[in-house]
């Protein structure tokens, strides 16, 4: 039986990726085995420490409190 490749690889590319975003080896690591789905690492510290909202300004993104206040007239 032939296993897929990116089963094996998502634990790596997980940890590569939260390296990338500042977490220190042993961090992503340890995260990047967690067996969360999208939604349950959503809603963890996981991407609470890694993608911040001065993260996301730097890269373009309106957080959505300043949008709404935008929009609303407050």
């Amino acid at each position: 039986m032939k296993m897929d490749n990116n089963v094996n690889n998502k634990p790596n590319k997980r940890m590569r990726s939260l390296i990338r975003l500042g977490k220190s080896p042993g961090e992503a690591y340890a995260w990047s085995r967690s067996r969360m789905g999208g939604w349950r690492v959503a809603c963890s510290p996981i991407l609470g420490t890694t993608v911040t909202i001065n993260r996301l300004k730097q890269r373009g993104y309106i957080p959505f409190e300043d949008f709404y206040r935008k929009i609303s007239h407050v």
